[in-house]
C-alpha cells in the first residue's frame, strides 16, 4: 500500500492511497503538473501499522 501526497507549507492538499508501486508512481507523475513555489509531493510506503516515507519531489531552486 502506498499513499501519494500533494503538499504545500505543511499542508496537505490532495492525498491518495495506491495499492501498489506502479499506480503511486502514475500518481507522481500526473501531480508533476501542480509543483509550483513550495509544493512538494511525497509517496509513503505502509509497514504494518506505519506510513514510512518513501520518496519526495519538488522543484529545485
Amino acid at each position: 500500500m502506498y499513499k501519494v501526497d500533494l503538499i504545500e507549507n505543511e499542508t496537505v492538499l490532495k492525498s491518495k492511497e495506491l495499492k501498489d508501486y506502479e499506480q503511486a508512481i502514475e500518481r507522481v507523475n500526473e501531480l508533476m503538473g501542480d509543483l509550483v513555489g513550495d509544493r512538494k509531493i511525497i509517496v509513503y510506503s505502509k509497514k504494518g501499522v506505519k506510513w514510512i516515507k518513501f520518496g519526495e519531489w519538488k522543484l529545485q531552486d
